[in-house]
């Protein structure tokens, strides 16, 4: 484009070209000169006038020539025209007196601007505020003067402009600060977390699980709200996935503004076409401000499409029952196992897998003896199975999961590592991923252990790893003070991730021998292996009274606060301040605060519908469990077991579901479930557990056994027997809506007295 000109008329349109001779001045520009002023064209100004020599700017840009000749001519050698009336065009291709420069465009900081003067005349005209990631520089161009930009060394402090950053540096050219806050930690899913099963993601979103994680506040100064950037991706490895890149994240979701999101569309998952269905996602998740961000968290992994007692990766949850006395008519008593596959109606109970003998104790302590989980990271679930009575310290059995299955073949013992004593090893069982390697690490309980004092007890972990659960190497985990006959080890859990920080956490309760003993120690996990000593000690919620913590629920949500909790069975507690009511048994809710658990309950229930003192003993939480799956966010429905509950038959047993509400108390009247074999001295609701979504609805589902279930005949002998509950959005149904008969009757084999939990 053509500049505007300042006049019109030149000495060339009145018919010549003024001649110019080297090394003399015109006799025009000289008079050109006393009119127009040297003020408007002296030197200085990069415009070579009549009898001067070649000029530079005023600046003093360094080491570079004149831009026109003592000649008189300009850049290209033209001739210069003269006017005659007033001062000559800008935008001519003329360096015109008055001028500094002209390239006759209006582009700015080309090196002559649209007024036809030098875009900069010394490095200080080129300095820009809020950008100093450069050294700027007058630099000689085509046309004139132009800044440049040298980058500056990385680390060169400068500042970004942002009032949300620290620290503010010099990488690559570009000035970027840190935001002082730490990264978002995961919430859910947490390390090893189950979304749910392939076999129902219409009704629950199996495949598009929530993510959750906590606020990132702005820093001080900082008005931008944080803008949270969020990946999943398949492509990480276990173990390894710490140091995971995301390098092809099928989920990379920036701008959001809440600390919950759920993808649009199902993650890419087989559930039809290989077993085991459902695959490891991996995810990360940090906040921005501006133009910063936060580290990226640290990795979580979770299961997607899988479900926690899937031990043949179909889809389908599997329901492991044991019986403890299969062949005690012929004075040969041993423990079997009845595995029934999980199908689209349900357990599958007209051919179920009998594992006999397959590690299972013969002597009834806990309902602890069963769990399930993934040792090795192969999507299927292993089984381990305790016997406190082998060998006189106790022994472990697992059973890894195959695509056929559970198998003895493939069936491996853990004996006691490091002791050949009497410590009713196994004699609780769970698994957590305690140093965080992607593999689930077995926990157990061995609370006839002696330490300085006699049945002081004492627990176990053995990590797990690719070729499953390691014999040699793991730990034990101490009460940390002897306190003679506490029964440290009697009831052990998952506790989830209490502390948000990636490492499984372990509680193990010691039931103590009179009032005030009782207690629940809480393990922090961490790597290589967590700490021996608890770092918490949650004190007797009766302080006067017995409170045998027997039932621990394990991982699990109750309040909805995406946070995992404790629920606490006590069968043997008194009713209040020493008073024996019999065992009438409380259960209790411990909230989780972000640290650990609090100390404090939130409630105490004691049994809704017990006769009182004068019933006998209730056993109120001898078994208990979540019915609510945690995906839902949701505050939970909870189950707890009254084996010995008394109404129209001593001791038939009775199971209550109660409401968790979000302030962590327990709601009654809930749902009672009576005992569906409606006899005398049955034990219902002893052996019981939520074991996953058995019939791929969307909801997990329950088997509750009364492993002193009668035969009928004449003498009766105890069989047992076990009923299945379908689960749904609303709980657990009132009555069942299947039968598992034991399928060693006549013979007084106690089947269903123990259960395998699902954990999600």
């Amino acid at each position: 484009m053509t500049k505007k000109g300042r006049g019109s008329r030149s000495i060339a349109s009145a018919g010549r070209a003024i001649e110019r001779r080297p090394g003399r001045p015109s006799p025009v520009a000289g008079v050109l000169a006393v009119i127009i002023g040297l003020s408007l064209a002296g030197c200085g100004r990069a415009v070579v006038l009549a009898g001067e020599p070649a000029d530079v700017p005023t600046g003093e840009a360094p080491g570079v020539e004149g831009d026109a000749s003592s000649d008189g001519t300009d850049v290209e050698g033209a001739e210069v025209e003269e006017t005659t009336d007033g001062p000559p065009p800008c935008g001519n291709l003329r360096v015109d007196p008055g001028e500094e420069c002209d390239d006759a465009n209006d582009v700015p900081g080309d090196g002559c601007e649209p007024d036809c003067r030098f875009s900069c005349h010394a490095d200080a005209d080129c300095v820009r505020a809020g950008f100093s990631c450069a050294a700027a520089r007058c630099d000689r161009v085509s046309f004139g003067w132009a800044c440049g930009d040298v980058p500056a060394t990385d680390g060169t402090p400068c500042d970004d402009g942002s009032d949300c950053t620290v620290e503010d540096s010099c990488r690559d050219g570009t000035c970027s600060g840190r935001v002082p806050m730490e990264a978002p930690r995961p919430l859910w899913p947490r390390n090893g977390a189950y979304t749910g099963t392939c076999r129902a993601v219409a009704v629950n979103d199996s495949l598009r699980p929530v993510f959750a994680w906590t606020a990132t506040p702005p820093p001080g100064g900082c008005l931008a709200a944080a803008a949270y950037e969020l990946q999943v991706d398949d492509g990480c490895s276990t173990p390894g996935f710490a140091s995971c890149r995301f390098a092809g994240p099928e989920v990379d979701a920036r701008g959001l503004a809440a600390t919950e999101w759920r993808p649009a569309a199902d993650l890419p998952v087989p559930c039809d076409t290989v077993r085991p269905v459902g695959r490891r996602y991996y995810w990360r998740v940090r906040a921005c401000f501006d133009t910063a961000c936060t580290p990226w968290s640290r990795v979580a992994y979770l299961e997607v499409g899988r479900e926690p007692t899937d031990f043949d990766g179909d889809g389908y949850a599997d329901a492991a029952v044991a019986a403890l006395q299969v062949g005690s008519s012929s004075g040969a008593a041993h423990g079997a196992l009845v595995i029934y596959a999980g199908s689209p109606e349900g357990p599958a109970v007209a051919s179920p897998l009998i594992l006999d003998p397959a590690g299972v104790t013969t002597t009834l302590r806990s309902a602890g003896y069963l769990a399930a989980g993934d040792s090795n990271a192969d999507g299927f679930a292993d089984l381990a199975v305790g016997d406190p009575d082998a060998e006189l310290h106790g022994a472990v059995t697992v059973l890894p999961g195959s695509a056929t299955g559970l198998s003895r073949d493939t069936a491996y013992a853990l004996s006691n590592p490091w002791f050949d004593s009497t410590w009713g090893l196994g004699s609780a069982l769970a698994w957590a991923d305690i140093n965080g390697d992607g593999f689930a690490d077995l926990l157990g309980g061995a609370p006839d252990w002696h330490g300085a004092m006699t049945g002081t007890g004492i627990a176990f972990w053995l990590p797990g790893s690719a070729e499953g659960v390691e014999p040699d190497t793991g730990g034990w985990l101490e009460a940390g003070t002897d306190i003679p006959n506490a029964d440290f080890g009697a009831a052990i859990a998952s506790a989830g991730d209490l502390d948000d920080d990636g490492f499984g956490d372990v509680v193990v309760g010691a039931p103590g021998s009179g009032h005030g003993t009782a207690r629940v120690y809480v393990f922090r996990g961490s790597a290589p292996r967590p700490s021996r000593i608890p770092a918490l000690v949650v004190e007797s919620a009766l302080p006067d009274s017995w409170f045998p913590p027997y039932a621990l629920s394990g991982a699990a949500d109750l309040n909805g606060d995406r946070r995992e909790d404790l629920l606490v069975g006590a069968p043997g507690a008194f009713c209040s301040h020493g008073e024996d009511c019999s065992s009438l048994g409380v259960a209790v809710v411990h909230l989780g605060d972000g640290t650990l658990l609090s100390t404090t309950p939130s409630a105490i229930q004691p049994c809704p519908d017990c006769p009182g003192a004068s019933g006998g003993a209730q056993n109120f939480g001898g078994s208990l469990g979540v019915v609510t799956p945690p995906w839902t966010g949701d505050p939970a429905q909870v189950w707890v077991a009254a084996p010995e509950f008394t109404s129209d038959f001593d001791g038939s047993g009775r199971i209550f579901q109660l409401q968790v509400t979000t302030e962590g108390r327990l709601l009654e009247p809930g749902l009672a479930i009576p005992n569906p074999a409606e006899g005398p001295e049955t034990t219902f609701g002893f052996g019981g557990a939520v074991v996953g979504d058995t019939n791929g609805d969307g909801w997990p589902d329950a088997v509750f056994g009364a492993m002193s279930y009668p035969n009928g005949c004449c003498p009766a002998e105890i069989v047992g027997r076990a009923w299945w509950f379908p689960g749904s959005p609303s709980g657990l149904p009132p009555a069942p809506a299947r039968t598992l008969v034991s399928p060693f009757e006549p013979d007084e084999a106690k089947f269903g007295a123990l259960v395998a939990r699902a954990v999600y």
